[in-house]
């Protein structure tokens, strides 16, 4: 609900903008703006358009005798009621499992953030209608890393996803829960989201089919954001045929993302049996060589490039000299927009068209509230991620993404300052400061080995909790990994 500002609300605007007008000038914008302020409260009590939901939407929270692997966050077993598409259609028969960040209406989604545990979307993302339409059984969310930023399987609130081919190791992320679900053979099919990696680097690590589409082929209505330029989710499935049966499913405009330009939709299984004659082939010189690439993955794709051309497509070397700035431009967008789209406007973004699932940025708004200590009016404390690491400080702090960190770390429940830090190491934790410059700390799952002095490393003076920090950086992690895995994932 729209809350008018106050006096009190102004003059705090003003302080941060370096003004100091008196009581009698902020008592007179007060009524200068009351119409406006009236209109946005008219505006927000205005109702939304809901899609009706016909299925039933029963949901359950897997225990760990149920969830192996640590993948799943809910199960269920939604399908098309008699009277639709039913056993029909294209995926008849299979069962797809969802990212934990697609709107699937009436059933928890978290993003893996324990900020939003407990929230129920009330819509579905566009690529949920069509594959009930297309005869699919939504079998349920599978878990992904928090709030999607992270490429390990580590940092989720619920815990640690196993590697199915290997439990105990990582089976990659951000989509880690469903690249284990599939290679686990609990599903046929999963949904992955991908703005970094986070469909390929899971389907590499868990050996299944991951693929990144063409960005705005499938509609991204619905689904968490993470930056509006570079928001994709694809097909994650065991084998080619599944992958290009689930694209052809799920791909194609909707209406409502702006993402979407111009879209080409094709048959995708009818090219699975034309053979390599008529396809053309790029090879980017600018993706081999460089500092990133490795030899022996340049060699592999390179044979593969040429077994190709004797299957009879058409392989020529292509440049676009502007790859090699591919990431410096990916990471300014990833480190600024994204953190401001998710922290800032509380993963909605604004001035874009299209679907905003308003009450995932009133549920995120809520969320930060409690973290940091009384919301808005107090001053926000940002949360800020990156492979496992958390900065707490005002909005306006920057944390410098530069390292992975094997501890997943909580925020103080209490949203108390926090300004003690397990040391995992010290050397890939990062520190934050405020607005005013006071650094800020942040608490993490583990055994605190003491505060953090100036000089960034553990005071001496903290007694017996300070003999922890002797401990190797292999064995936190597995110590980690050990109690999250036996406690499995929190029940509602």
């Amino acid at each position: 609900m729209f809350i008018p500002p106050t006096v009190a609300d102004l003059r705090a605007a003003a302080v941060k903008l370096g003004m100091r007008p008196s009581d009698a000038y902020l008592e007179a914008a007060t009524r200068i703006v009351a119409p406006l302020a009236n209109a946005y409260a008219a505006l927000d009590a205005m109702a939304d358009e809901v899609p009706v939901v016909t299925e039933a939407r029963a949901f359950a929270r897997p225990g760990p005798e149920e969830n192996r692997y640590g993948a799943w966050y809910v199960t269920t077993s939604i399908k098309r009621q008699a009277g639709g598409t039913g056993g029909t259609g294209k995926l008849a028969g299979r069962r797809i499992a969802l990212k934990d960040n697609i709107c699937l209406a009436g059933v928890p989604m978290m993003i893996g953030a324990g900020l939003l545990e407990g929230y129920v979307p009330e819509v579905d993302a566009t690529i949920v209608t069509r594959i009930l339409d297309a005869g699919g059984e939504i079998a349920g969310k599978a878990v992904c890393e928090y709030y999607c930023v992270s490429g390990g399987s580590h940092t989720s609130a619920t815990g640690p996803v196993h590697n199915p081919r290997k439990p105990g190791y990582s089976a990659g992320g951000s989509s880690s829960g469903s690249a284990a679900l599939v290679a686990a053979g609990e599903v046929d099919m999963a949904i992955g989201g991908d703005q970094a990696g986070s469909i390929r680097i899971p389907a590499n690590h868990c050996g299944i089919v991951g693929l990144k589409p063409t960005f705005g082929l499938v509609p991204y209505t619905g689904i968490a954001p993470l930056e509006i330029t570079i928001d994709v989710c694809g097909p994650m499935t065991a084998n080619v045929r599944d992958n290009a049966l689930l694209l052809e499913v799920i791909a194609g405009p909707d209406g409502l993302d702006s993402r979407q330009r111009d879209v080409k939709v094709s048959r995708y299984t009818e090219a699975l049996d034309g053979g390599g004659k008529g396809l053309a082939i790029g090879v980017l010189k600018e993706g081999f060589g460089h500092p990133n690439s490795e030899p022996d993955v340049d060699a592999k794709v390179r044979a593969a490039a040429h077994r190709f051309a004797k299957l009879g497509a058409t392989v020529a070397e292509v440049s676009v000299p502007m790859h090699l700035a591919g990431h410096p431009i990916w990471a300014g967008i990833r480190s600024d927009s994204a953190v401001i789209t998710l922290l800032e406007m509380n993963g909605a973004g604004v001035g874009h068209e299209g679907l905003y699932v308003t009450s995932l940025r009133d549920a995120a708004a809520r969320g930060r509230h409690v973290a940091g200590g009384g919301g808005r009016r107090d001053g926000h404390r940002a949360l800020r991620r990156n492979g496992g690491c958390f900065g707490v400080g005002e909005l306006g702090a920057r944390l410098v993404y530069r390292h992975l960190v094997v501890a997943r770390v909580e925020l103080d429940q209490h949203g108390a300052r926090l300004d003690q830090l397990v040391v995992v190491d010290r050397h890939l934790c990062h520190r934050s400061r405020n607005a005013r410059g006071d650094l800020r700390h942040t608490s993490v799952g583990l055994r605190i080995v003491g505060r953090l002095a100036a000089s960034g490393r553990p005071d001496p003076d903290t007694g017996a909790e300070n003999e922890d920090q002797h401990r190797t950086n292999r064995e936190r992690e597995a110590v980690l990994l050990q109690e999250r895995h036996q406690r499995g994932p929190p029940r509602s």
